[in-house]
């Protein structure tokens, strides 16, 4: 028997969750639920998703390294030491500016796109 103890998300924003499903309805995306919240998945690739209050996108190397310079996103760690490096998280910077987020989200789908499918494990 474990004696571990279960990992527990943070409790998800409702207003999160709605900017986020509002900006990313204009894609063509998988909706599924991880970490507890909204996330969604192009060619069963992860590309953006809410986090507690947060929004988080997965990118290239070079626009990781832009969102990190302009102050747009930083590091998105779930959990300590759980650092998901192909992603950023949002800073409230680009949150509050919806043409600046919906930039980014573009930038991340067209990224995400360009990954070759990946194939969903089979569940036992």
């Amino acid at each position: 028997m474990s004696t571990e103890k279960k990992s527990t998300w943070p409790k998800n924003s409702t207003e999160t969750e709605v900017l986020l499903a509002r900006h990313v309805s204009v894609f063509e995306a998988d909706h599924k639920v991880m970490f507890g919240a909204p996330c969604y998945f192009v060619n069963g690739n992860m590309f953006a998703g809410a986090f507690s209050d947060r929004l988080f996108a997965r990118f290239s190397e070079k626009d990781r390294d832009q969102l990190t310079e302009e102050g747009l996103g930083e590091d998105f760690v779930p959990k300590p030491g759980r650092r998901m490096k192909e992603y950023r998280i949002f800073t409230a910077k680009a949150v509050g500016d919806p043409s600046v987020l919906d930039h980014w989200l573009r930038r991340s789908y067209v990224h995400v796109r360009s990954l070759p499918p990946k194939e969903e494990k089979p569940r036992h």
